[in-house]
């Protein structure tokens, strides 16, 4: 385990340290209530809501970075200053981690965070959903021009073969929404 080590005279940002207990995984095949969007043209719809400064400047825009298992999102918002006006989404299954990462970013776009760097972190939201079973309800074809993995398969034994996100039917669909060159 690593600890961050404490800079003298430079206050720590308020999210080095989890607040929260959660489970490290959740059973993709199991029956939940979770919301999902019913066609990718109702995911369009929500935008608004997740994304309010840079929607009300061009409504045409669309989710491009997609990161699947995004955890408490700490890769998207790296890269969330590194490109400005691209809509990125962290799609992540455990309810109280998407919780975490959502106040998490309403906090860094209202500047309630001391000591970060000046971005409006518009870009940039998060949301719980299954990928393995309703990812297709969210993404038209070739609409991502990135999709992220970082920590793919915890399900490592023969028979949790049916749990991994990187499966050879779920490839096809990865690149199905993947536009040429992504």
């Amino acid at each position: 385990m690593t600890s961050s080590v404490a800079v003298p005279g430079v206050e720590q940002p308020k999210w080095t340290r989890l607040p929260i207990r959660t489970r490290p995984h959740r059973n993709p095949l199991a029956e939940n209530d979770d919301d999902h969007p019913e066609c990718p043209e109702a995911m369009n719809q929500r935008l608004p809501d997740m994304y309010p400064e840079l929607m009300r400047v061009a409504v045409s825009r669309r989710i491009e970075f997609l990161d699947v298992g995004c955890a408490f999102g700490g890769m998207l918002m790296a890269l969330a200053p590194q490109f400005p006006e691209t809509l990125m989404l962290g799609l992540e299954i455990r309810p109280k981690v998407v919780d975490f990462a959502q106040k998490k970013t309403l906090a860094l776009r209202n500047g309630d965070v001391p000591n970060m760097p000046t971005h409006h972190y518009g870009n940039v939201w998060f949301d719980q959903l299954n990928v393995m079973k309703f990812g297709s309800n969210c993404f038209d074809k070739a609409q991502l021009s990135k999709i992220f993995f970082c920590y793919p398969d915890p399900h490592w034994k023969r028979k949790n073969i049916r749990r991994r996100i990187i499966s050879p039917g779920l490839v096809q669909e990865y690149a199905y929404w993947l536009r040429v060159g992504g």
